[in-house]
């Protein structure tokens, strides 16, 4: 995927991760004007029912927590032939970055 890309009121501006579902950009909610990280469903599951309800299945599940270690979802969107979640974007260094630097965490 080409970025910068727009799409609904969200411009994806770069790639923070992948992971077995999909992959997680850095966007700006226009209409907010607020840093999120917007996660795509994966290419390989765009066509398939089951998947698509287990992505969405785990956004609503994230939805209903409330602690300061977990992002907030904001929406789930429909666009470009996917899925897609929109949640808080949380600064700092990835769960890999931390792992290589401090070992694995206990």
């Amino acid at each position: 995927m080409e970025l910068p890309l727009q799409f609904s009121k969200y411009k994806l501006e770069k790639e923070l991760g992948r992971g077995a579902m999909g992959v997680v950009y850095f966007g700006i909610d226009d209409s907010l004007d607020r840093e999120v990280a917007v996660k795509m469903l994966s290419k390989d599951y765009f066509s398939d029912p089951e998947q698509i309800s287990r992505f969405i299945q785990e956004a609503k599940i994230v939805a209903k927590l409330d602690h300061s270690n977990i992002m907030k979802i904001y929406a789930i969107e429909k666009a470009m032939d996917t899925t897609w979640i929109i949640m808080e974007y949380i600064k700092g260094a990835s769960l890999a970055e931390v792992i290589q630097s401090k070992g694995a965490l206990r």
